[in-house]
C-alpha cells in the first residue's frame, strides 16, 4: 500500500498546477453546461405546453364568442322589426309570417346550428316553424322567459341541455322586448363549437378541449360522450378538479396530477360566465428531455471519469490537449460562437459560428489580425452601459495579466437585438514560462438567464424590505435553526429576551423552555411550554406552514406566538422556522367581550326561535342556508345533509308540505329572487297557508342583513303553527257577521 501511495504522488508531481486547475474547471464547466442546458430546455418545453394550451383555449373561446355574437345580432335584427309590428298593431298572422321568414333566413346567416326562432307576445307563443298557440305550461316557470324578464333589455343565456334525439348540445338565447312583456328567443346547437374541439383533439392527441357553462356543466368536449356531465357535482375526477378552479380572478393555467399522470390546464373566461378550457397530458412532453438528460449525465460521467484516468496514466500535454479538444467540441453546441485563438500568431479558428453569413459580411477578410476582428465586432454593438466593458474585455494584449492566476474570465453585455450574451476567455495552452499561447473564445446566449437573475434579485430585495416592515409589528422575531439548535435574532423589543437569545450557544431549546417556565401562573402557561418544544416540530407542522398559540405573558399581557416554516430539506423535514411574538392584548380582550355579547345574542335568538316550528337563515348571495331551529322531522328528512341550492331546496320543501289549494301562492311567495323588491319598504312579509295535513301555518321572511349597496344578503325564513289562532279568528269573524246580519 505504501508503494501505491508513492507512485500516485509521482504521477501528481508530473502534472502542472495549471493542468490540474484546467481539469477541475472543465469538470465543473461540463456539469454546469449540462444542468443549465437541461433547465433551459425544460423551461422551453413548459412554455410551449402553456402556449399550446392557451392557443387551444383562446381559439375555442373566440369560436364561442363569435357564435354567440352572430346569434345575438340576429335576434336584435328580428326584435327591431317585431317591436315596430307590435307598436303598429299588426295582426298575429303578419307577426307569424315574419317570424317564419326570419327563421328560414337564419340558416343562411348562422348556419344549421339554428334550430328554432320563437317569441311570446300577448299571451301567445309564436313559433318560427309556422304555429301560433297558447302555451300549455306556466310561462313564468320557463327559464328562457323568467331569466329574460328578470334581466330586462339584456341577452340571457339559458343553461345548455343535451338533445336526447340527436345527442347535440342545445342552448336558448332570449331577450325581453321593448314593451316589457314580450320575449324573443332562439334555440341553437353547438355543432360548430363541437367540431372545433374534436378537430383540436384529432390534431393534438394529448390536448382535450372543453367548454363549460357557469355551473361547470360540459357544453362541448373533444370527447362527445362527456357532453352534459356536471363537473361541479362530481368528485375524484379531472372534471371536478377543473370545476374547483372556475372562479373569477383565478389562475389562467395550472398544473395538476390525476391517476399518477401530470396535466396542464388553461382556462379562458367567455361571455355569460362560461369558460373555455384546454387540458394537456404532459407526461409525453417531458419523456424526450428526461431521456436526453439521462444520456447527458451518463455521457458527462463517462467523459469526466475518462479525463481523470487519462490524466493519471499519461500526464502528457498532447493527451490532455486532445481530451480537452474532444470535450470542447462536444460542448460547442450550447454556444453561439466557439473559437480557438492563437495569441502568438494573432489568428482565429472558428469551431462554431452563431451566424456564419453575418460574420462573413461584416469581416470579409478572415486572415486579418484577430485583434482587429474583435474590435470591429464590439464597436458595432448597440449603445448601452455594457458596450465599453465588452470593448475592453477583448483587448488581447492584457490577457496574460488578467489570466495570470486564473484560467477563465468572462464578461456579460447587451448584444445585437437587445440580447444578453456572455463572452468568455478560457486558457487552453500555456508556454513553459507561463505565458498564454492559446485561448478559447466562447460566446453564450444568457438572455433568459440574465433577466431571470435580475427578476430574482428584484424580488429578493422586495421580500427583504417586506420582512423588515413586517418585523415592526412583532415584539420578537427570530430565525430558529432546528438542526443546529441555534437562534438568530431579527428583532427583540424585550431586553431580557434579546440578551438570552444573543447569548445562545447551540442551546436554543433550553433558552425557550426557561423563558416559558418563567411565565406567571395561568391556564395558558402549560400550552405555551408545550408549544415551544421543538422536538416534535415536524409533527406539529405536518400539512401546514404555520401554527400559533395565545397565552398570558409577563405583566398579564396576552401575546400570540407563531411558528412559520422558512425552510424544509428534500425529505420535507423542517430545518428553519421563524418565531414571531406579537402583542395581542387589546385584540384578545376585545374578542372576549365580543364572544360574551355574541353568546348572549345567541341565547336570546334561541329563546325567540322556540315559538317557531322551523327557522332558517338564507344566504342570498351564495344560495346556501343554515338551521336556527329545525323541530319538524319531516322537513329535516326532506332537506337531508346538503345546505346548498337554497332556492331549489325551499321550493322542494314547500311543494311537499303545502296543500294543493295554496301551492301556487306559496311557491310565488318563497321566490328568493324577488325578495329585494318585496322587502324594499319593510323588514318582514308573511303568508298564511294550509299545510298538506290540513293545518294552518304562517310563513315569514325577516330581513337580517343588507350589503353596502342596500341589497339583501341574509333573510330569516320562519314557519309558525297558527292553526288554532286561524280557527279562532274565523270563529270571531263568523260571529261578527251573524251579529251584523241580525241587526
Amino acid at each position: 500500500m505504501n508503494n501505491n501511495r508513492i507512485a500516485f504522488r509521482d504521477i501528481l508531481k508530473n502534472q502542472s498546477k495549471g493542468r490540474l486547475a484546467v481539469s477541475v474547471v472543465i469538470i465543473f464547466f461540463i456539469t454546469a453546461v449540462i444542468v443549465a442546458y437541461n433547465i433551459l430546455l425544460m423551461n422551453s418545453i413548459s412554455e410551449n405546453v402553456i402556449n399550446r394550451g392557451q392557443a387551444t383555449a383562446e381559439r375555442s373561446a373566440d369560436t364561442v364568442d363569435d357564435f354567440l355574437s352572430d346569434c345575438t345580432n340576429s335576434i336584435s335584427v328580428v326584435e327591431f322589426t317585431l317591436d315596430k309590428m307590435i307598436m303598429s298593431g299588426r295582426s298575429p298572422e303578419d307577426i307569424l309570417g315574419f317570424l317564419v321568414e326570419q327563421d328560414n333566413s337564419l340558416e343562411n346567416t348562422i348556419g344549421q346550428e339554428t334550430t328554432k326562432l320563437y317569441a311570446f307576445i300577448d299571451g301567445m307563443i309564436y313559433d318560427g316553424k309556422g304555429e301560433i298557440r297558447e302555451p300549455d305550461y306556466v310561462i313564468d316557470e320557463r327559464p328562457w322567459y323568467r331569466k329574460a324578464m328578470s334581466d330586462k333589455g339584456s341577452f340571457v343565456l339559458v343553461d345548455p341541455y343535451k338533445d336526447v334525439h340527436t345527442g347535440h348540445t342545445l342552448m336558448t338565447i332570449s331577450k325581453s322586448m321593448s314593451d316589457g312583456r314580450s320575449v324573443i328567443a332562439l334555440d341553437t346547437s353547438f355543432e360548430r363549437i363541437q367540431s372545433v374541439l374534436e378537430n383540436v383533439s384529432a390534431d393534438n392527441g394529448n390536448i382535450t378541449g372543453i367548454v363549460l357553462d357557469s355551473n361547470a356543466t360540459v357544453v362541448a368536449h373533444s370527447d362527445i360522450s362527456e357532453i352534459g356531465r356536471k363537473y361541479s357535482e362530481e368528485s375524484g375526477s379531472i372534471g371536478s378538479l377543473l370545476a374547483q378552479r372556475l372562479e373569477p380572478g383565478a389562475e389562467k393555467y395550472f398544473d395538476f396530477e390525476y391517476g399518477n399522470h401530470g396535466y396542464t390546464a388553461y382556462i379562458v373566461p367567455i361571455q355569460g360566465g362560461w369558460y373555455s378550457v384546454s387540458v394537456i397530458a404532459t407526461a409525453g412532453e417531458y419523456i424526450p428531455i428526461r431521456i436526453l438528460f439521462t444520456i447527458s449525465v451518463i455521457a458527462s460521467v463517462f467523459t469526466i471519469a475518462s479525463m481523470v484516468v487519462i490524466m493519471i496514466r499519461s500526464g502528457s500535454r498532447e493527451i490532455v490537449a486532445a481530451r480537452l479538444n474532444l470535450q470542447l467540441s462536444s460542448a460547442a453546441d450550447i454556444y453561439m460562437s466557439l473559437s480557438d485563438i492563437d495569441l502568438k500568431n494573432r489568428t482565429i479558428m472558428q469551431i462554431k459560428d452563431v451566424d456564419p453569413e453575418f460574420v462573413k459580411n461584416i469581416i470579409p477578410d478572415r486572415e486579418k489580425d484577430v485583434q482587429e476582428t474583435f474590435r470591429t465586432l464590439m464597436k458595432m454593438l448597440p449603445e448601452s452601459p455594457t458596450k465599453q466593458a465588452a470593448i475592453d474585455f477583448v483587448e488581447l494584449d492584457t490577457l496574460d495579466e488578467r489570466l495570470k492566476d486564473v484560467n477563465n474570465i468572462f464578461v456579460e453585455y447587451l448584444s445585437f437585438n437587445d440580447m444578453w450574451v456572455r463572452g468568455r476567455f478560457v486558457v487552453s495552452v500555456r508556454d513553459p514560462d507561463g505565458s498564454i499561447s492559446h485561448v478559447l473564445w466562447m460566446l453564450e446566449d444568457i438572455d433568459e438567464e440574465k433577466r431571470i437573475r435580475d427578476s430574482l434579485a428584484e424580488k429578493t430585495e422586495k421580500l427583504t424590505s417586506q420582512l423588515s416592515s413586517a418585523a415592526d409589528i412583532y415584539i420578537s422575531l427570530c430565525d430558529l435553526d432546528v438542526r443546529d439548535n441555534s437562534v438568530t435574532s431579527i428583532k427583540n423589543a424585550n431586553p431580557a429576551i434579546a440578551k438570552a437569545v444573543n447569548a445562545c450557544d447551540h442551546n436554543m431549546q433550553e433558552i425557550f423552555f426557561s423563558i416559558m417556565r418563567g411565565l406567571p401562573e395561568s391556564p395558558t402557561k402549560q400550552a405555551a411550554i408545550d408549544f415551544c418544544d421543538l422536538s416534535d416540530i415536524d409533527e406539529k407542522l405536518a400539512g401546514t406552514n404555520t401554527i400559533t398559540v395565545e397565552y398570558l405573558s409577563y405583566g398579564n399581557i396576552w401575546v400570540r406566538g407563531r411558528y412559520v416554516v422558512s425552510e424544509r430539506d428534500k425529505n420535507g423535514n423542517i430545518t428553519h422556522v421563524l418565531w414571531m411574538l406579537e402583542n395581542i392584548d387589546a385584540e384578545k380582550r376585545a374578542r372576549d367581550r365580543l364572544s360574551a355579547v355574541a353568546e348572549k345574542l345567541h341565547n336570546q335568538m334561541s329563546s325567540i326561535a322556540n315559538i317557531y316550528m322551523s327557522a332558517y337563515d338564507f344566504d342570498l348571495t351564495n344560495d346556501t342556508f343554515s338551521e336556527v331551529r329545525a323541530s319538524n322531522r319531516q322537513v329535516t328528512g326532506i332537506i337531508g345533509e346538503n345546505r346548498e341550492n337554497a332556492q331549489q331546496t325551499l321550493y322542494m320543501v314547500m311543494d311537499k308540505m303545502t296543500d294543493e289549494s295554496a301551492a301556487a301562492a306559496v311557491r310565488e311567495f318563497v321566490d328568493l329572487s324577488t325578495l329585494n323588491e318585496r322587502l324594499k319598504g319593510t323588514n318582514t312579509i308573511t303568508i298564511e297557508y294550509l299545510s298538506k295535513d290540513k293545518m294552518w301555518r304562517r310563513g315569514r321572511f325577516i330581513e337580517s342583513e343588507r350589503n353596502e349597496n342596500g341589497r339583501l344578503d341574509h333573510v330569516l325564513w320562519v314557519v309558525e303553527d297558527i292553526d288554532q289562532e286561524k280557527k279562532d279568528r274565523e270563529k270571531l269573524i263568523n260571529m261578527s257577521e251573524r251579529a251584523v246580519a241580525a241587526n
